[in-house]
């Protein structure tokens, strides 16, 4: 009877969430040989799962208050259709989804005054979040030790946070600040194996995802004095990258391969200023930008007790400065490694990076 096994190499790299295409057509011809060639029963077992919550509340403790509302729906889908000959099972299909959906949202007020002192203050926060996930597995067991899996997975996230403050005295000393952040991201992954007992295997992955952020702030404040001073502020990130891994064996020869790149990018800019009793206006503006780029790309080939080569290469940019002046850099690293019939391994590398130019060997 063909059963799910783990993997037999090594060399097959992990799979997390994926989709399985070519599991799907694996089981599309499976299932008519079975059904055609030779009449085989076949029996098909259906569950899934429904499930949904919702939550909210509030709260008073004298003059602040706080309130919630939380969310969430999950749904999950199992299908397992077997083709059996006799008592031997000839082939089986395992197809697996899950899916969530989470959301929760939360503010809270408060109020103080002192009627001895003067001083009044008030304020806000609001909080909001949300976040998803799917993911599906399928598979194709079939006999002899052939085994093709694949999975897919996502995850979107968004988070957004407001806090608001005014305070004040009866000097005239009065004070407003305003924040606001927000984050929202992907990710998602995918891989997809296909084992052939002991002779050979394959497998594969992949991996994206985009993240960005932003944060501004606004403050102001009056003195008593009639000044008036200001300060606001910015920050804004991004960031974007994949990488993709491949590996397997054919008997004694085995070897994998990945390869990576990544993007950032991020301002932070700023002002801060006075306006005096008598008019006059003082500030000062200042920005920054970063940006960077990577790549990497590395291997091995191993052929049982004849020959071992591993090698990579990595490549790093990066600027930083304001908007009229940028400092860069860059780093380039090689490496490779070669043995033969199982002896002490020969190996270097060569690296370069600047400015000032920099070249090393290794």
């Amino acid at each position: 009877m063909a059963k799910h096994r783990k993997p037999k190499s090594a060399y097959l790299p992990k799979v997390a969430a994926g989709a399985a295409p070519l599991a799907l057509l694996l089981a599309g011809p499976a299932t008519a040989w079975a059904s055609e060639s030779v009449p085989l029963p076949l029996d098909h077992q259906h569950t899934g799962s429904f499930d949904k919550g919702l939550s909210s509340g509030n709260a008073l403790d004298g003059n602040d208050h706080s309130g919630f509302l939380d969310g969430f729906i999950t749904t999950t889908n199992r299908d397992v259709v077997s083709g059996t000959l006799g008592d031997v099972e000839i082939f089986r299909n395992l197809s697996d989804t899950a899916h969530h959906l989470e959301t929760s949202h939360g503010h809270k007020e408060f109020l103080a005054v002192d009627p001895t002192a003067g001083p009044l203050g008030a304020g806000s926060q609001q909080t909001h979040h949300l976040r998803g996930s799917g993911a599906q597995y399928d598979s194709v067991w079939l006999p002899h030790g052939i085994d093709v899996v694949g999975q897919v997975g996502d995850e979107p996230t968004l988070d957004v946070t407001r806090n608001t403050v005014l305070t004040g005295d009866g000097r005239g000393n009065t004070h407003a600040l305003s924040e606001l952040t927000a984050a929202a991201g992907w990710d998602r992954n995918s891989g997809q194996a296909v084992d052939i007992g002991q002779m050979a295997a394959i497998g594969t992955s992949a991996q994206q995802f985009g993240h960005g952020a932003f944060s501004g702030t606004l403050d102001v404040a009056r003195r008593a004095d009639d000044a008036v001073t200001a300060r606001t502020g910015d920050k804004v990130g991004t960031a974007i990258g994949q990488s993709r891994d491949l590996g397997g064996h054919i008997g004694p020869v085995a070897g994998w391969g990945s390869v990576s790149q990544g993007a950032k990018l991020g301002h932070q800019g700023g002002f801060a200023g006075t306006l005096q009793p008598d008019g006059t206006p003082l500030g000062q503006v200042s920005q920054q930008v970063d940006a960077a780029l990577s790549g990497t790309t590395s291997g091995e080939l191993n052929v049982e007790h004849v020959l071992d080569v591993q090698g990579g290469t990595e490549t790093r940019l990066g600027a930083s400065g304001d908007l009229t002046k940028q400092d860069g850099s860059f780093t380039q690293k090689n490496d490779l490694k070669l043995a033969l019939f199982d002896q002490a391994p020969l190996k270097g590398g060569l690296t370069i990076s600047g400015p000032p130019l920099n070249i090393e060997h290794r």
